[in-house]
């Protein structure tokens, strides 16, 4: 194992070590989450600028520590504005959906973040992706009012653009797949994080508050930054100490509350992953990526890091979460999402209270709704057009909303007054 491979979680953080009675492994969490998504999938700034309005109204969930503006985490999750990029990329980029963006947290040192940025090309180029540019990603710390121990950790932000090596024809999903392994060779091989990279979606987020985070990224405040989605994150750090790269959202997933299940589900993560198998455009070698679950991260951070590479975005929970209700809740899923199945498994005990998991394109809450909401979730959902491609998979169809009104209608008769009905929160965006 090399020696920079978790190099990553040690900086930039001012995490202390465990010493005396303190381990940083007896941390604990609770955050606030929120999305904001515009049910026919029209992207626009004002979206964002509700995202980030609601970002602020979680702050009495976020914390910070003896300075008031040095926070744990805040950060937003959007759909990749390609007309933005397009205006401030120093490259001619290509088509929509063909090339990837993300933001690396690199090394304060001059040289030391040439190397990391040298050695990440490499990677790229190993894995058939071409270098478009890279893109000094403008920050303002000092007109976000940023505090003294969050600066002292703060990282250097380049934006990478990828696209296929030249030559080479790659399916969206390809695409992404060779994004994925060069984002996690780059954070094995260099202790390089980066937040995102993707041709879909694309991170901002930091050791900050939430009043901080738009000042911070002036590009969130740009007229041609627009979303049909803003998934928001204001972070309360207890299981792990504030750092930049473990502020939320992460690739999928934002997160409020506890996974007390978490290390049973690392260590099983990683027994199995000499099991793991990729499809052709994968390496036939995966041991590149492992391990999938970064030691000294969240709980929240694992649970995104084994929910990304696999296929499809449909979870399988147990039935002590979901007050009996899992089969259905599973197959309604089945038909909202057509697409391949994760089986992740929680202890029935674990007071999970949020779980918000962008698809790209979609939404989904795992939370209960209550017949009232589940009713105006129907009426909405009724109304859809369905020969517009707004699955994760851009397969659902007529048929597809059918069979899904009809579970609505079976849960409804079943629960008219009762407690809140489990079903998926699913909003196209």
């Amino acid at each position: 194992m090399s020696a920079t491979r978790h190099a990553q979680t040690a900086a930039p953080s001012a995490a202390p070590a465990a010493q005396g009675l303190y381990d940083p492994a007896n941390e604990h969490d609770a955050c606030g989450v929120a999305f904001i998504v515009d049910i026919a999938g029209r992207p626009s700034h004002d979206l964002l600028q509700q995202g980030l309005t609601a970002l602020r109204n979680l702050e009495h969930r976020g914390a910070s520590g003896s300075e008031p503006d040095s926070g744990d985490g805040a950060g937003i999750l959007t759909q990749l504005p390609d007309a933005f990029y397009r205006a401030v990329a120093p490259a001619v980029l290509p088509e929509a959906g063909a090339y990837v963006v993300g933001t690396a947290f690199l090394p304060t040192n001059a040289r030391a973040a040439v190397d990391a940025q040298l050695a990440i090309e490499r990677i790229a180029a190993l894995e058939g992706l071409a270098v478009l540019c890279w893109r000094d990603l403008p920050v303002d710390p000092a007109g976000a009012g940023v505090g003294r121990t969050a600066a002292s950790v703060m990282p250097v932000f380049r934006q990478l653009f990828l696209a296929a090596a030249p030559g080479t024809e790659l399916t969206p999903d390809a695409l992404e797949r060779r994004a994925y392994v060069t984002r996690k060779r780059a954070e094995h091989e260099t202790g390089t994080y980066f937040p995102s990279l993707s041709s879909r979606t694309v991170v901002y987020k930091g050791m900050l508050t939430t009043g901080q985070l738009e000042p911070f990224f002036p590009d969130l405040s740009d007229e041609r930054y627009v979303s049909a989605l803003a998934l928001v994150h204001s972070r309360f750090s207890t299981n792990t100490f504030p750092s930049w790269p473990l502020a939320h959202p992460y690739r999928y997933i934002a997160h409020n509350g506890e996974i007390n299940t978490v290390r049973g589900n690392r260590n099983w993560m990683r027994a199995r992953e000499a099991l793991l198998r990729g499809p052709q455009d994968l390496p036939d070698d995966l041991s590149t990526l492992f391990p999938i679950c970064t030691p000294g991260a969240s709980d929240s951070a694992s649970f995104d890091e084994v929910l990304e590479p696999l296929p499809g975005l449909r979870l399988h929970l147990t039935a002590g979460h979901f007050d009996g209700h899992t089969v259905l809740h599973d197959e309604a899923r089945r038909i909202l999402f057509c697409g391949d199945a994760l089986k992740f498994e929680l202890d029935p005990a674990d007071p999970r209270r949020a779980l918000t998991i962008s698809a790209h394109k979609a939404f989904v809450r795992g939370i209960p709704l209550t017949p009232a909401e589940l009713r105006r979730y129907r009426a909405v959902f009724a109304g859809l057009d369905f020969t517009q491609t707004w699955t994760p998979f851009e397969q659902a169809r007529n048929s597809g909303r059918a069979e899904a009104l009809a579970l609505i209608d079976a849960m409804l008769a079943t629960r008219p007054h009762a407690a809140p009905v489990p079903l998926a929160d699913l909003a196209p965006g």
